[in-house]
């Protein structure tokens, strides 16, 4: 199980790295949407 740590460690620092790459993408769309949806 120690064994296997290090790189599970490493693959959800790739996977947070993209989901937060993603997130700061789609934050002015959001942003868009909501502007959109008040009106």
């Amino acid at each position: 199980m120690q064994n296997a740590s290090p790189l599970l460690e490493l693959s959800q620092n790739t996977s947070f790295k993209i989901y937060r790459k993603a997130y700061q993408k789609s934050l002015p769309l959001l942003r868009a949407i909501r502007r959109w949806v008040k009106k």
